[in-house]
C-alpha cells in the first residue's frame, strides 16, 4: 500500500472567518504549505508557492498539463452579503487551459463567475448567459477588483487594471451571502451526485496516460473584505 492524496486542508479546521484578509504569499514555505487555503492537487496540476517574480515576491501558482483533472485553490474569507475581492494575476500560458474565478457561498452556489479563458479573453456571467469583457495579455500582472452584492440587489462589478469592464451585472444565481473565492484550471464540474446512477464501466479515456503542455497561472496580493454600509 502507498499513500495517495490529491487534496490539502489546513488545521485546525475552521469554518469560518471573521477578518478581512490580506495575502502576498511572501510569508509562506516555497513548495509548501499554502496557509489557510483549501487545495485540489492532481499529480499533473500542482498548486504550490513559488519564488516569481523574484526570490523575495512569492505568490501562489496553479500549474495544469492534466488533460481530464484541474488545480483548484479556494480561500474562505469573511461571511457577508456584500464583499471586495482583490488580486493581482499572471497569465503565462493558457492556450492549453483556463482559470475560473468563482465568488461562493457556503453550499458551493456561485454568483459570480469569471473565466481567464484560453482566448485571451477575460469573460463572466451576467445572468444566465457568459459575456466578454476584455482581452488580457499574457506574462503581464493584472489588476482584478470585484465587488459583489448578494440578495437582495445580486449584482456585481469588475475593474481590470483601474478599468470598469462590467457594472452591476446580474449574479449567475441569488445567494443570501457569500464567503469563499475559488481559483480553477478547469471547468466546473458537479457530477457525480448523491442520486446519480451507477454507470456501466467504459473504454479508457483518450490518451489520459499523457500529460499536456501546462496553462500556467501566478495569483498574488489577494484580499478580500466586507463592503461596510454607506
Amino acid at each position: 500500500k502507498e499513500d495517495m492524496w490529491v487534496s490539502r486542508i489546513p488545521l485546525p479546521i475552521r469554518y469560518k472567518v471573521t477578518e478581512s484578509i490580506s495575502e502576498d504569499f511572501d510569508n509562506m514555505q516555497t513548495n509548501g504549505a499554502v496557509i489557510d487555503w483549501n487545495v485540489y492537487a492532481p499529480q499533473w496540476a500542482p498548486v504550490d508557492v513559488v519564488e516569481f517574480p523574484s526570490t523575495s515576491n512569492k505568490c501562489l501558482q496553479l500549474k495544469d498539463g492534466d488533460p481530464y483533472d484541474y488545480a483548484r485553490a479556494i480561500r474562505v474569507v469573511e461571511e457577508s452579503g456584500r464583499l471586495e475581492i482583490r488580486f493581482r494575476i499572471y497569465v503565462q500560458n493558457a492556450y492549453t487551459g483556463m482559470l475560473e474565478v468563482d465568488v461562493t457561498d457556503r453550499y458551493g452556489n456561485r454568483p459570480v463567475r469569471l473565466c481567464f479563458d484560453d482566448d485571451s479573453k477575460l469573460k463572466a456571467f451576467n445572468g444566465a448567459s457568459q459575456i466578454e469583457l476584455c482581452s488580457y495579455q499574457l506574462n503581464q500582472w493584472h489588476d482584478i477588483h470585484i465587488r459583489a452584492h448578494a440578495l437582495p440587489s445580486s449584482v456585481f462589478s469588475i475593474t481590470i487594471d483601474g478599468k470598469e469592464v462590467l457594472v452591476e451585472a446580474n449574479a449567475a444565481v441569488a445567494v443570501k451571502s457569500m464567503e469563499r473565492i475559488s481559483f480553477r484550471t478547469g471547468t466546473y464540474r458537479d457530477l457525480p451526485k448523491r442520486r446519480t446512477p451507477n454507470q456501466i464501466p467504459g473504454p479508457p479515456l483518450e490518451d489520459c496516460d499523457d500529460p499536456i503542455p501546462p496553462a500556467v497561472f501566478y495569483i498574488d496580493d489577494f484580499s478580500a473584505k466586507v463592503i461596510e454600509n454607506k
